[in-house]
């Protein structure tokens, strides 16, 4: 039995998390060290872009995606994220002020926030923010999320397994990788 698990009702559970809060029965090797000067490195030059946003995309987009495939550094990852699937400037567009909100605070049809509720315990049950200690964070702003999209498209309304079908699929994805911060994105971005 590896570090970090326990046998609960004669099975092993395992209560490591890996760097983006999956629980993972691993817990070497799982992520390579870094150097730290070069891990600097890419922060300075990952900061420098994302004041630069813009400019980098028009002229010089190629360098983004070498960056992106050389992996984006933590410290930045959620500034990154905001900006590659577009919701900074959805954040910005006048027209989407208090979109999300108004979704939210909508009635919907019933059948689908039914549906979502059956549901929302089977998504991502071995991520920390949906199946872990924090699940009921997790899994309200999935709700959130799930609800609102099935008010903007109700002919989609829902579908089991729709987190990974949604086409704006970019907002759910933000919130797990980002974890609880996801909730601030999650309240200013629209679909």
């Amino acid at each position: 039995m590896s570090e970090g698990s326990e046998v609960m009702d004669g099975s092993v559970v395992s209560s490591v998390t890996d760097k983006y809060g999956f629980i993972s029965g691993e817990t070497e090797g799982v992520d390579p060290i870094v150097d730290v000067e070069i891990l600097r490195r890419r922060e300075s030059k990952w900061l420098e872009m994302l004041s630069e946003w813009d400019s980098y995309m028009m002229k010089n987009y190629k360098k983004v995606r070498e960056r992106c495939r050389k992996g984006i550094p933590p410290s930045v990852r959620a500034r990154a994220w905001l900006h590659l699937c577009g919701a900074k400037y959805q954040m910005e567009n006048p027209e989407n002020k208090n979109t999300f909100r108004k979704l939210c605070s909508s009635r919907g049809e019933q059948r689908w926030t039914d549906d979502i509720e059956k549901d929302l315990h089977r998504n991502f049950p071995t991520h920390e923010l949906f199946g872990g200690e924090y699940e009921k964070i997790g899994q309200g702003e999935l709700f959130r999320v799930l609800k609102a999209y099935s008010v903007l498209n109700p002919v989609d309304g829902y579908c089991q397994a729709q987190v990974w079908n949604i086409p704006t699929h970019k907002t759910t994805i933000t919130l797990v990788i980002l974890g609880s911060a996801g909730s601030f994105i999650i309240d200013e971005y629209a679909f």
